[in-house]
């Protein structure tokens, strides 16, 4: 019975120790547990906190490649745009480059045309005045012969003579007075008393035509004595009338002031014809007197 009852105690011990040995164990193993709980839900944690963070990632990779992109679209439009813009300033200036040649062509074209309006003006401008001249000397001629024939059919009168000429001595029937731009009755009273006065502009004054129509009246044998001005008459054109003058015979009188010109010719006149001395006379018969 003892021995039962040993053997009894015995199997209780073992089965004793046994069992504190499968609480022990599945002390250890429930502690693992929590361990491995704590472990689990420190990882779950740690997981959520890096899918927030990836998330956040996400979102950031997101908003920076749509930013990209957009950068991308904006970069493209304003290069297409900056395309278009340089494609039609290229047309504006093809444009008007075409237009600056047309105008250089019209320029041109208008040079050239006022070119040859300039010759003709300066052809017609000629010609008018070939016209004019040949005119003027036409209506001179016509005057002198007008002047002769009513000269021929007047009955022949004796001139009155010049202030202190010689009884022999007759006044001029038709003087020239040569100079200024109009007579003066100043001129006309120093002129020879009783004498027809044609008055002829200097050529400064009134042009080439007043030396056609003098030289037109003097070929025409209308002019009896010639009084020249030198202040208004050039040196070429005293000398060509002098000369026309000395052909025919017919007295020139060089005055240096209008004041004083009739008193001196008669003087002249009169001394010319008296001695003969004072006077240029030349083989035909005209007299130089300067005053």
């Amino acid at each position: 019975m003892t021995g039962a009852l040993l053997a009894h105690k015995k199997a209780a011990h073992q089965h004793l120790h046994a069992a504190c040995s499968e609480v022990n164990a599945k002390q250890k193993n429930s502690s693992k547990a929590g361990q491995a709980r704590r472990h689990i839900k420190q990882l779950q944690v740690e997981a959520a906190s890096l899918q927030a963070l990836l998330s956040r990632k996400d979102a950031e990779l997101s908003r920076i490649e749509a930013e990209r992109e957009a950068r991308a679209k904006a970069d493209a439009l304003a290069t297409s745009k900056r395309a278009a813009r340089a494609a039609q300033s290229a047309n504006r200036l093809q444009a008007a480059q075409r237009e600056l040649a047309g105008a250089r062509d019209q320029l041109d074209a208008a040079t050239q045309d006022a070119a040859a309006l300039r010759q003709q003006l300066w052809a017609a401008q000629s010609e008018g005045r070939s016209l004019k001249s040949r005119l003027e000397a036409a209506l001179a001629e016509v005057q002198g012969l007008k002047e002769l024939a009513s000269a021929a059919a007047a009955s022949p009168q004796r001139a009155l003579p010049l202030p202190g000429a010689l009884p022999r001595q007759q006044a001029p029937s038709t003087v020239a007075f040569v100079g200024g731009k109009k007579l003066k009755e100043a001129d006309v009273k120093m002129l020879p008393p009783g004498a027809s006065v044609r008055f002829f502009g200097s050529t400064k004054d009134m042009g080439r035509g007043e030396l056609t129509r003098l030289e037109a009246a003097l070929k025409a044998g209308t002019i009896q004595q010639v009084y020249m001005i030198t202040r208004w008459n050039g040196h070429s054109v005293t000398k060509h009338v002098r000369r026309l003058c000395r052909e025919r015979g017919i007295p020139v009188f060089l005055l240096d002031s209008t004041q004083r010109a009739g008193l001196k010719g008669a003087a002249a006149a009169e001394r010319n014809s008296g001695s003969g001395s004072g006077s240029d006379t030349d083989g035909g018969g005209g007299t130089d007197q300067e005053f």
